[in-house]
């Protein structure tokens, strides 16, 4: 399942129309880059993605050069997050962009200090720098500290960690829309729009665009949202119309999380363990075992918690909405780390099942909130909220000399209604 760990963002957004791009322009070079007319019947109450994508200026070799950024609404505690394409933060020759500017609608700017590139998309630069498959690898992020008074200009787009693993969501025939910036400074925000042709690890799509639109996401609406699936990076394969683009693989989503400190890794969910003279006691931790099809708990310390190697999850924002939306929190998804020699690894996600009072772990993500922030609580969200059901890791009153006898392992999984104090078990949790 995921969980919802609350934030709070900002959702003032300024609201005017793109520049469209028809899909008889094709992939236009330089001298075709005139703006085409703007229609009067486009919907003013979209939110506006001036506020959300951003025009990348930087250097290579003393020529000054243009490419489009957008904002991504990852959770992350330090970073606003650009994703982008990586041949504007790397040329050919690996040499690193340098007097990166990010540029605002309100032509205010920002100094980029901070980035990362795909380290696949730098070995092939290096060994099949004209191959065609460098368009999967061809993104990167640039890292802005968070900035309370700029919140308003960088609004996220959403991710979805469905989308990007699930083949029947994301196929030929979908239509796909790219906004980006040309190559002329100043110029308006471009939108286009078109069918997806396939949608691999890269995607190729009828959507026209043209020089410095490299870095635009490519987005689809999904659940009511507005989700990012994509990087645009390449024109198409042969002459004519068309575009490529970076997929956001689970692999993509993945190395951003890690990139932004948007997700845990390799941890443990932990209940921490205190006496009733406040004294630390032994943890609490989720865990599964080869021979059990539902969760458990494992009592102990952190350092007897480490030697175990059935308690490590990934913890991820899976379910990632825009930063304008009603609740722009993310949903969080528990990826079990398989042990070496265990049956079944496919099933990794943890599904929280509050009527049967059990986890078991299945092939397909399942959605749980976290909520607060250190310590949390994981809430199963239901139709009625009110309805919602809390995880409680318990530990049936075992002391430390039960520890010390190696009763450490319980079947102490159990869930009760959200706030309910009355119910055994703890509901507090930290990432361990």
């Amino acid at each position: 399942m995921f969980y919802r760990l609350e934030f709070d963002f900002a959702s003032d957004t300024i609201m005017e129309f793109p520049v469209i791009l028809k899909a008889e322009d094709g992939h236009r070079d330089r001298a075709q880059n005139v703006q085409p007319v703007i229609p009067y019947n486009l919907d003013r109450s979209n939110h506006d993605f001036r506020n959300t994508i951003v025009r990348l200026q930087f250097t290579f070799g003393g020529n000054t050069r243009h490419g489009t950024g957008f904002f991504v609404n990852l959770p992350s505690p330090s970073f606003d997050v650009i994703l982008t394409a990586a041949h504007n933060l790397i040329d050919g020759s690996k040499n690193l962009a340098s007097d990166l500017k990010v540029i605002y609608a309100d032509n205010d700017e920002d100094l980029v200090t901070e980035f990362r590139i795909c380290p696949q998309y730098v070995d092939i630069l290096g060994t099949r720098p004209k191959s065609d498959v460098r368009a999967i690898y061809d993104y990167g992020v640039i890292l802005l500290p968070k900035d309370e008074k700029k919140r308003h200009k960088r609004q996220g787009l959403g991710l979805s960690l469905e989308l990007s693993s699930n083949d029947t969501l994301l196929k030929p025939g979908k239509e796909v829309r790219v906004y980006g910036y040309g190559e002329t400074a100043g110029g308006d925000l471009l939108e286009s729009s078109g069918p997806l042709n396939s949608a691999t690890s890269q995607l190729e799509y009828q959507a026209p665009t043209e020089p410095g639109m490299s870095g635009s996401p490519v987005w689809i609406p999904y659940g009511g949202q507005q989700v990012a699936v994509g990087i645009h990076n390449m024109r198409p394969k042969e002459s004519g119309s068309g575009s490529r683009g970076a997929r956001i693989t689970d692999q993509v989503f993945r190395q951003l999380c890690l990139w932004a400190g948007g997700g845990f890794f390799n941890r443990r969910l932990c209940a921490v363990g205190k006496g009733p003279d406040g004294k630390p006691t032994h943890n609490t931790y989720l865990s599964f075992s080869r021979h059990c099809d539902f969760a458990k708990v494992f009592l102990g310390s952190s350092e007897a918690a480490s030697s175990q190697d059935n308690l490590s999850f990934d913890i991820l924002p899976a379910t990632i909405p825009p930063s304008w939306a009603v609740k722009p929190s993310p949903l969080w998804a528990f990826k079990f780390h398989t042990p070496s020699g265990w049956k079944d690894k496919e099933k990794c996600w943890v599904e929280w099942q509050p009527a049967k009072q059990r986890a078991v772990l299945v092939d397909t993500m399942k959605e749980v909130n976290l909520c607060g922030k250190k310590p949390f609580r994981v809430v199963i969200p239901m139709a009625n909220e009110t309805n919602n059901q809390e995880l409680r890791l318990y530990d049936d009153d075992r002391d430390e000399e039960d520890i010390e006898d190696g009763m450490t392992d319980f079947a102490g999984v159990s869930f009760a209604d959200q706030g309910d104090k009355g119910i055994m078990g703890k509901g507090l949790f930290v990432i361990d």
